[in-house]
């Protein structure tokens, strides 16, 4: 919220109405997605898609050219599937931070989703400096909370309902035995649709 803040007064500052106006609305419609039913840990897929491709906009605006990013949708997904809140967001949100910033050159992120075997198949892929390097860098202080939270909401829904589960797995990449990025992947059942609130 304070960096896209921050963001957006440049923009008024250089008089730059139009670019504000959509850091705004963009910003707007991202706050919208995250404190909807503030109670509820999920929402649907669709949602999660929306919010984060408006928050890789947003972003994009702000680093310019640091990075591409695509958001591939392959075959008949079901969008009403529910899933954790922000689970690709965060996502996304570690691969840019930790993993494409500190690159020298562009960085590219790319968001895959499909079905496969009854589930909604997830990868979230960066050519970044691996989690060893961000390790050592010390950029991954504040990345550990928000993957131990995502965690936390999955182990907790996947001990409500043992049949129907979800899974998070992150896997290093290599290339020529050096660092190359990383890959989230997440798998949901399709038409997952549990009614579990969380405590007020």
């Amino acid at each position: 919220t304070f960096n896209v803040l921050n963001s957006i007064s440049a923009s008024i500052l250089r008089n730059n109405r139009t670019d504000a106006n959509k850091q705004l609305t963009l910003f707007s419609k991202v706050l919208r997605y995250i404190f909807d039913d503030k109670k509820s840990l999920l929402h649907k897929l669709d949602n999660e898609i929306e919010l984060t491709e408006n928050y890789l906009i947003l972003e994009k605006i702000r680093f310019k050219d640091k990075f591409e990013y695509a958001i591939n949708i392959e075959g008949q997904i079901n969008g009403f599937t529910q899933v954790p809140k922000q689970i690709i967001q965060i996502s996304v949100d570690n691969a840019i931070r930790h993993g494409i910033m500190p690159l020298s050159e562009i960085g590219f992120l790319k968001v895959t989703i499909n079905s496969e075997d009854e589930h909604i198949h997830i990868t979230i892929e960066d050519n970044g400096i691996g989690r060893e390097n961000a390790s050592k860098m010390n950029t991954l202080e504040k990345k550990g909370h928000s993957i131990k939270l995502l965690y936390q909401i999955i182990h907790f829904l996947n001990d409500l309902d043992r049949k129907n589960q979800i899974h998070l797995k992150i896997f290093d990449l290599y290339k020529n035995g050096g660092a190359a990025g990383t890959r989230v992947e997440i798998w949901v059942p399709s038409g997952y649709a549990p009614k579990i609130q969380s405590s007020d």
